[in-house]
């Protein structure tokens, strides 16, 4: 899954940059460059949110998954003479854009909320012991017997929905700053070489 981020670094740019990056034939490492600078500067976001959110294990008293840290590693950069693309091959990450709904996969009937810590990012097919158990209410969950009490780990739901939220990207103002800086440093580079 993936996210498409549009900017256009010239926006507020000054007459004489925009001269210089109208004069070049092949845009293909100025792409590059920018690219790379976002590409950058969205990995440090992402690290920082692999960081900070860990709600769920925090309230169940659970280690974090690891969720995020996993898109760090997962930002891709392709650059030609038209555009810098940066892809995330994340599965959460296209709720930076829009809502997620969450359904069991094939062969499965619902989803399995965990309800304490030693079932957070764990399957429930791997903890032995657990049993369906319908309460009068009409939910279901798992629990286990334990010294002859009964004890949830995991609620059953059909699906959850997680609300959009933009802040798992920068903002489009830090994304277009990195772009900006990326251009700037090639342009500078490319002065420095006409100059030697």
């Amino acid at each position: 899954m993936g996210v498409g981020i549009q900017i256009n670094v010239l926006d507020g740019a000054g007459p004489a940059m925009r001269e210089v990056v109208g004069k070049l034939n092949d845009r293909t490492a100025l792409h590059q460059s920018i690219g790379e600078s976002v590409q950058q500067g969205i990995r440090d976001h992402l690290a920082e949110v692999s960081r900070t959110r860990h709600n769920t294990a925090m309230r169940l008293g659970a280690a974090p998954s690891g969720f995020w840290e996993k898109a760090v590693d997962n930002i891709g950069l392709n650059a030609d003479g038209q555009r810098a693309e940066i892809t995330i091959a994340h599965p959460g990450i296209s709720r930076a854009e829009h809502d997620v709904t969450i359904v069991p996969g094939a062969g499965k009937k619902a989803l399995t909320i965990p309800l304490v810590a030693e079932a957070y990012n764990q399957r429930a097919y791997r903890m032995p012991g657990l049993f369906v158990l319908k309460a009068k209410d009409g939910k279901a969950y798992l629990a286990k017997s334990e010294g002859g009490a009964v004890r949830l780990f995991y609620k059953l739901v059909p699906s959850v929905t997680l609300k959009q939220d933009r802040s798992l990207l920068p903002s489009d103002a830090e994304i277009r700053l990195a772009g900006r800086r990326g251009m700037e440093a090639y342009l500078d580079a490319e002065i420095a070489k006409r100059l030697n």
